[in-house]
């Protein structure tokens, strides 16, 4: 008697995480797919939802069987834009979604996101805001996009709409004295330097005075964009060796969001030279900056730092300061303590 179809996609993943053999995972749901209907590969996907290695194979068949069905366009959609398939791919799913649901929104958020061209997208959330005018998230998004496209194109349209959408969602914020403290705070501590930070927190005698600083080998390259105030997400990443195992995407995302706002990304370039590849291009980039990310710091050789400055790989991108060359698909990438626990700099992370 075959496997009831739960029972094949725990066993599935249970040897994936034994193995971290995405491939035969795949091979694997693509199997069951094949043996069950769409309705069942529906109810069975469901707890896995936030799994997208699980969710792409069976949600490709279900689209086959059921091409007009915008809920799991939307899901196959989804799934493809969180693994980087592309705007394409998933431009095209959510115009299908559109079409068969014109009151779905998620597919109207994901005909936004994939439209590569920052002044196109802008148009895009303009009309999502147009039909959904209650949606905050399509409005945040509007209002980032539209300052996107003002940095960049210097469009004083652009800059006016910004303002009026952030302008909105702050009328609607909850706690809005809480919220406000917070930020005069952050202001209040980017506008100090870094050694007259060191010499107060010295006061309180919580270390050594030789302790907590860091080596010349850590430096910002790019001053001129200001200091940023938060806390570190780490990790290491290698690109000239064939990858030991996956690339732990999905765990470094959930361990970013362990770290409380605002958060940054300090991650380790363990090649030699430094530079063969990069973990940061378009689609993380843009991932990492929605995780509420707003500073990233390369460790190579020397140490550089970067803030997040949206629109230098594509509008809402962190900037990262290596070349992006090689396949990102190739890196070995640790997490967490795993991941970096070796002085950064003189520093203990």
């Amino acid at each position: 008697m075959p496997m009831p179809i739960g029972e094949s996609i725990a066993a599935a993943l249970a040897q994936y995480e034994s193995d971290d053999n995405l491939g035969v995972l795949l091979d694997a749901l693509r199997k069951v797919a094949t043996t069950n209907d769409a309705q069942a590969l529906m109810r069975a996907a469901e707890p896995y939802r936030d799994r997208p290695e699980v969710v792409m194979p069976l949600y490709e068949r279900v689209v086959a069987e059921r091409p007009r069905d915008a809920r799991a366009l939307v899901t196959l959609a989804n799934a493809y834009w969180i693994t980087g398939r592309g705007p394409d791919v998933v431009g095209e799913l959510a115009v299908r979604a559109k079409a068969a649901d014109p009151d779905n929104r998620a597919a109207w958020h994901l005909w936004a996101l994939a439209e590569s061209n920052v002044r196109d997208r802008v148009e895009r959330w303009r009309l999502v805001v147009g039909r959904f005018p209650h949606d905050q998230l399509a409005r945040a998004a509007l209002a980032d996009n539209a300052t996107s496209l003002a940095g960049a194109e210097h469009d004083p349209l652009a800059l006016d709409l910004a303002v009026k959408m952030y302008e909105g969602l702050l009328e609607e914020a909850q706690s809005p004295t809480q919220k406000r403290a917070l930020e005069q705070t952050l202001e209040t501590l980017r506008a100090l330097s870094t050694p007259t930070v060191s010499n107060a927190v010295e006061l309180f005698n919580l270390r050594p005075r030789s302790h907590g600083f860091m080596s010349p080998a850590i430096r910002c390259l790019f001053p001129d964009l200001g200091a940023m105030v938060g806390y570190a997400a780490t990790a290491r990443f290698a690109a000239e060796q064939p990858p030991t195992r996956p690339a732990a995407r999905y765990e470094f995302w959930k361990h970013v969001l362990e770290i409380p706002a605002p958060r940054g990304v300090v991650m380790q370039d363990l090649d030699l030279p430094p530079g063969v590849g990069a973990y940061f291009g378009e689609v993380q980039s843009t991932i990492h900056q929605r995780l509420g990310c707003v500073a990233t710091v390369d460790l190579e050789d020397q140490g550089r730092s970067r803030p997040l400055r949206r629109g230098q790989f594509a509008p809402q991108s962190l900037d990262f300061a290596v070349p992006l060359v090689g396949l990102v698909g190739a890196l070995d990438c640790r997490t967490g303590r795993d991941g970096l626990d070796a002085p950064v700099g003189g520093v203990q992370p």
